[in-house]
């Protein structure tokens, strides 16, 4: 299993946008929400929101068998629920997700105490 964690700077003022866009994705759009995830193969994503002092920030942990493949489907996809997911994102985010390695991380250390 791989692992990924990324951190999304929130635009000022967009807060509350971003929590009714975690709510709509995952509750009213369930359904399309679990098959985008399956479709990009995520076997768990955690979204986290942090305040710091210099803004919002969207902490994102995720799971896949295969983050490559994973990025690959989420930016390539033209899915209408995944299109409307990068356009919330842009919306409180100000940026498409969607270069290449957008969403990739550099892992500098994992620890594990088993």
């Amino acid at each position: 299993m791989q692992t990924s964690l990324v951190t999304l700077p929130i635009l000022p003022g967009k807060t509350e946008d971003v929590k009714q866009f975690v709510k709509e994705a995952t509750e009213s759009r369930k359904q399309e929400y679990e098959a985008s995830r399956q479709r990009q193969g995520i076997t768990k994503e955690y979204v986290y929101l942090q305040s710091t002092p210099r803004g919002d920030v969207l902490v994102i942990y995720r799971e896949a068998y295969d983050l490559g493949q994973m990025h690959q489907a989420s930016v390539t996809s033209k899915d209408p629920y995944d299109l409307w997911f990068q356009q919330q994102l842009l919306a409180c985010h100000g940026a498409y997700l969607t270069e290449p390695g957008a969403l990739m991380s550099e892992p500098l250390l994992e620890w594990d105490a088993v």
